[in-house]
């Protein structure tokens, strides 16, 4: 018998025939007639809005709102910020000038030695340290490495010595090693600022805590005084 004919609704797609031309698991390819359509918007114009009014909605924090509601929030808000400025001015006057200040003695200092007849290099070395490892000696490279035995071949007494002199904030002013990374100039500053905290917690000790038990004015220094001090100058020293 003749076969019968197949109908338009059994022929394969375009799209199928192309996946089965491809292969399973590749790209299908759109006929140009069809590309058209994939044009057309998913969500009509009125969803959309009011899908992004949602969103809006949502975005919206809770001081946006009590600004919109109450104008008295602006008003506060604006001299949070305005307070929060002259803060930073103030702490930036504070700290520039003085930082300003303490570079320009520097940097005539180091002129007026080299004026007479002194060594740039050794200026160098005693305001900034070594910027390298071959210009200071193996047992300051070790002792700046954090090795407990600095010098080798030495007993405990001379390596402990040896740690102190280039750790102690008064004694490593004078008697670092030559060269350390950590300059005698820092030391200095860094002493300063170690004093400078100390009574300024020392003042608000007196201030706050007059009539306090002695165990808590111990606690006091302990946490607020000796500890910060020990982390600033760990700090100091690493980032130097």
């Amino acid at each position: 018998k003749p076969k019968a004919p197949k109908s338009a609704a059994s022929s394969p797609s375009p799209s199928a025939s192309a996946k089965e031309e491809n292969g399973e698991g590749s790209y299908v390819r759109v006929p140009q007639e069809e590309q058209s359509n994939l044009s057309l918007p998913l969500v009509s114009k009125p969803d959309q809005q009011k899908m992004s009014e949602k969103l809006k909605n949502i975005m919206e924090t809770d001081w946006d709102r009590a600004v919109q509601e109450n104008p008295i929030w602006n008003i506060i808000g604006s001299v949070i910020s305005f307070l929060a400025a002259c803060v930073a001015w103030v702490i930036l006057v504070l700290l520039g000038i003085p930082a300003v200040g303490f570079t320009v003695v520097i940097s005539g200092l180091g002129q007026f030695y080299q004026a007479l007849g002194g060594n740039e290099e050794q200026w160098q070395l005693l305001v900034a340290g070594a910027d390298r490892p071959e210009k200071i000696s193996e047992q300051c490279n070790r002792e700046v490495g954090l090795f407990s035995e600095a010098i080798r071949g030495e007993g405990l007494e001379k390596n402990y010595w040896y740690h102190v002199r280039n750790n102690h904030p008064v004694l490593s002013i004078f008697l670092a090693e030559r060269g350390h990374p950590f300059s005698p100039v820092e030391r200095f500053v860094l002493f300063l600022l170690l004093t400078s905290f100390g009574y300024l917690m020392a003042g608000v000790k007196v201030k706050s805590m007059s009539s306090s038990s002695s165990l808590m004015s111990l606690g006091y220094s302990v946490v607020c005084i000796t500890l910060p001090s020990m982390l600033l100058q760990s700090f100091l020293r690493y980032i130097s």
